[in-house]
C-alpha cells in the first residue's frame, strides 16, 4: 500500500459530494450526523427538532453516497432492510414514553462475526453467505434491549484472522480507511471502525483477541 497521507484529496471528495447530497434530499438537514453524540441525539429528540426516522434516513443516505459511491468506503457488507420501521415503531413508543433506554434509536453497526437473528452472519466468509442465526449474540441482544437499531453488518477480515486489513471472500475487495483512502483500517474490526468514523453509523460493536479492536481504532 502507498504510504501517502491523503487528508486533503478524502475532503475534496467529500466536498465534491456535497451538492449532490444537498440538493437529492431538497436542503441541508437539521440535524447533522457528522462527529455527532448519544447524548446530541437524545436532546435532539425531547427538544422534538429530530425523529429516530429522520436520523435514521439520514445514515442510510451517508451510506449510500459514500460507502460503494464516492470514495467506496467499502465497510459494510448488509443494511437492515427493517431500520426504518423499527425507527417509526421507536418513534410511536418516544411519543408515549420517552427514551426507551440509553441506547434508544442509536444506529449501530455490527461486526459481520456477531450472530444476528434477523440479518446474515458471515465471519467474513463465502462458506457462510446467507446464514442466518436462530438467536441473537448476547451483545447483540444487549444493545437491542437498550433501544439500539442494528443498522448494518460490517465487513472484517476473514474468521477474524488478520490484525492488519480488512478483506475477505465475502465483499469484493478492501475496506479503505477514510481518512487516507489508500491505507489500510487494519483488522479485524477494521469495518466497524471504517463505517463509525465515516459517520456510517452512531456507535457499533467489535471483537478483540489480538489488536482487533485496537488497531483499527488507532488507523481509522
Amino acid at each position: 500500500m502507498a504510504r501517502m497521507t491523503c487528508w486533503t484529496r478524502m475532503c475534496v471528495q467529500v466536498a465534491a459530494l456535497i451538492p449532490t447530497l444537498l440538493s437529492a434530499q431538497g436542503s441541508a438537514p437539521s440535524f447533522r450526523i457528522e462527529e455527532t453524540t448519544i447524548s446530541a441525539v437524545h436532546a435532539a429528540f425531547k427538544a422534538k427538532t429530530l425523529t429516530c426516522h429522520a436520523l435514521v434516513e439520514q445514515y442510510l443516505a451517508r451510506i449510500a453516497a459514500f460507502d460503494k459511491q464516492g470514495p467506496a468506503i467499502n465497510a459494510l457488507v448488509t443494511l437492515n432492510p427493517s431500520a426504518l420501521t423499527i425507527a417509526d415503531s421507536l418513534d410511536r413508543r418516544f411519543a408515549k414514553e420517552g427514551l426507551t433506554g440509553p441506547l434508544h434509536c442509536v444506529p449501530m453497526i455490527v461486526k459481520d462475526n456477531f450472530e444476528t437473528k434477523d440479518l446474515q452472519t458471515t465471519a467474513g466468509s463465502l462458506a457462510l453467505k446467507g446464514w442466518i442465526p436462530k438467536q441473537d449474540a448476547t451483545m447483540v441482544a444487549r444493545i437491542r434491549a437498550a433501544g439500539a437499531i442494528v443498522l448494518a453488518k460490517s465487513n472484517m477480515a476473514e474468521w477474524a484472522f488478520s490484525p492488519l486489513e480488512t478483506v475477505n471472500s465475502i465483499l469484493p475487495g478492501y475496506t479503505k480507511n477514510p481518512y487516507a483512502l489508500d491505507r489500510v483500517t487494519a483488522g479485524s474490526s477494521g469495518g466497524t471502525a471504517a463505517a463509525v468514523a465515516a459517520n456510517e453509523g452512531e456507535s457499533g460493536l467489535g471483537s478483540d483477541t489480538g489488536n482487533s479492536i485496537r488497531g483499527p481504532s488507532a488507523h481509522n
